[in-house]
């Protein structure tokens, strides 16, 4: 659906701030759109509960969640707004992922491997925010725990990030 293809009442510059407004609209409703997901989200992982282990994998899995969501959002948005300034399709789109999947597929191993460990932390529960934890080197306080990368405050007080996929051995002193 091309809003403003053959038109000819606009001229050139009326027709590209049009597509601006409607991209700067998208924007907004994309943002709010997040913000409201996040609410909800962060209110239904709010559950009280008298076991700490549990309200912090409560905190680690929204906040996940809306992360999740806030790229979800990105990437639709900007999909549209290319659409909408550029008329470029979903299809175009797919034969480029499909041809540059392989290649990013094959330079992003670490990024994937990293990934696919965070997941594995996340939902096999060995770490939560709030612990007291022992990785490689640094020994400290998870700070955030990510699909990617997991933060720990030391006792210094520097923050330490480690790749999730560079995990081998975690001391878990919380419990």
């Amino acid at each position: 659906m091309d809003f403003f293809a053959g038109s000819s009442d606009f001229t050139f510059l009326e027709q590209l701030l049009l597509r601006l407004l409607h991209s700067s609209i998208t924007i907004v409703i994309g943002f709010l759109f997040h913000r409201v997901m996040a609410s909800i989200i962060t209110k239904a992982f709010k559950k009280p509960t008298a076991d700490e282990y549990h309200a912090h994998r409560y905190e680690t899995i929204s906040r996940l969640l809306i992360d999740a969501i806030k790229y979800i959002i990105r990437l639709i948005c900007t999909l549209y707004i290319l659409y909408v300034l550029f008329g470029t399709t979903i299809q175009s789109f797919l034969t480029i992922a499909g041809a540059g999947g392989i290649m990013v597929g094959l330079a992003a191993q670490n990024l994937i491997r990293d990934i696919f460990s965070g997941f594995f932390l996340l939902f096999d529960g060995h770490l939560v925010v709030g612990d007291i934890v022992t990785i490689g080197d640094a020994k400290g306080v998870v700070e955030d725990l990510g699909l990617r990368v997991t933060k720990v405050r030391t006792e210094e007080g520097a923050l330490a990030i480690v790749p999730n996929g560079e995990i081998r051995v975690i001391i878990n002193n919380s419990r």
